[in-house]
């Protein structure tokens, strides 16, 4: 049975949970906020489906190109690259698919502000599932919902975390030419419990409850990687990667992810998606010329059914081959996990017990006011240059 794996190296992908027979398996929600299977022991009839589908103890070696093509691109679309992570070619994606009468699969918030998986073939749902939300997501039944459509000769367009990638392709276990997978360089996926204490803490200090949220929010400029939050009174939130504390918190601290994404283990080469997405980070010192602060978006075309796909976006975007693959890969998080800090060994544990910026001012402080001075006077003569 699936409990016979360690919970540190559980990736809360709902794999077993869509795939057991007698619906005996159920995702529970830990101290720390992050979601494991529980078993039914009286119902379990011992069928080990659960075991046979856990990409982390039934891991595969992908037969997708070891040596991929490298693309950096962006959409022709203005306000889809604004309102995008990084170059929008998600949503470009995701619109090829949906313009054939297909399906798109990928990470919404629900009405509390948490964040959960949808299949969909609808294009208004597209603007909830664009842009990155670097909370653990919900897959629910959304591996169930996708099969029924690939039987019925639909094609799905599917984007998740590399684990929700694997567990998806075990789950199904055959290959499907309508299913495209799609996934993205993955830094580690953080609570919703101490995510939600943000929110609640901002909502406190704003006196309203919150109506919009936009992680890589671009009013600054892409590289500053603010935070944006609307609230319903009108107020705006907009805090950069430096200042905002749950970003200090997560890019700094390494304090608030789920224990398995500290030895992950879905990095590198070959990749089991069709498609790899990420921020082109270090495209301005590769080609400064694709670098407009607005975005650009590194693609990995890992397989020909990638390819393909890519192939029939062309039109709507800027695309440029990278040749000198030796250089193009500034995102470490390709390769390795991120570390696990004092931090992060403290602040789940404790979240309970104190409120957010008791937690912040313990364990993941903001800058000093000097060094915070410092970071707006970069981040603006930054925005100068890149506007010349």
């Amino acid at each position: 049975m699936i409990d016979k794996l360690e919970k540190s190296k559980c990736t809360g992908c709902y794999t077993c949970a869509n795939k057991c027979p007698q619906k005996c398996i159920k995702m529970v929600e830990d101290k720390e906020g992050f979601f494991y299977p529980e078993i039914d022991k009286e119902k379990c009839i011992k069928c080990n489906l659960c075991e046979k589908v856990c990409p982390v103890l039934q891991k595969k070696q992908s037969d997708n190109d070891k040596n991929p093509t490298v693309i950096a691109a962006w959409s022709k679309n203005n306000n889809i690259r604004l309102d995008s992570t990084s170059g929008g070619i998600f949503s470009e994606l995701a619109k090829e698919v949906l313009n054939t009468e297909g399906y798109i699969c990928g990470a919404i918030y629900d009405e509390n502000w948490m964040v959960k998986h949808i299949l969909t073939n609808k294009i208004e749902d597209l603007e909830k599932i664009r842009s990155s939300k670097y909370i653990q997501s919900r897959i629910e039944d959304t591996f169930l919902e996708i099969k029924e459509k690939l039987d019925e000769g639909k094609t799905v367009l599917m984007c998740g975390a590399p684990c929700q990638v694997e567990g998806l392709a075990n789950f199904l276990n055959k290959d499907y030419d309508n299913l495209i997978l799609c996934d993205f360089i993955c830094r580690g996926v953080n609570s919703p419990k101490i995510f939600r204490k943000y929110l609640d803490s901002l909502e406190k200090k704003y006196k309203s409850k919150i109506k919009a949220i936009k992680f890589k929010d671009k009013t600054y400029g892409w590289h500053s990687f603010s935070t944006r939050i609307e609230f319903e009174n009108g107020k705006k939130y907009i805090g950069n990667r430096y200042l905002d504390s749950f970003m200090i918190g997560y890019l700094k601290y390494n304090a608030f992810m789920r224990p398995s994404c500290y030895d992950c283990q879905f990095k590198g080469l070959p990749r089991r998606s069709d498609i790899t997405l990420a921020d082109f980070w270090g495209i301005e010192k590769i080609a400064p010329q694709l670098d407009e602060d607005k975005g650009t978006s590194m693609v990995l075309l890992n397989s020909e059914k990638g390819r393909n796909l890519f192939a029939k976006i062309k039109e709507n975007i800027n695309h440029y081959e990278i040749e000198d693959k030796d250089n193009f890969l500034q995102n470490k998080c390709m390769y390795d996990s991120v570390e696990m800090t004092e931090s992060r060994k403290h602040v789940l544990n404790e979240m309970n017990n104190l409120d957010y910026d008791e937690l912040r001012k313990k364990y993941f402080p903001e800058p000093k006011k000097l060094k915070i001075f410092r970071i707006n006077i970069s981040l603006l003569l930054k925005k100068i240059k890149n506007r010349k």
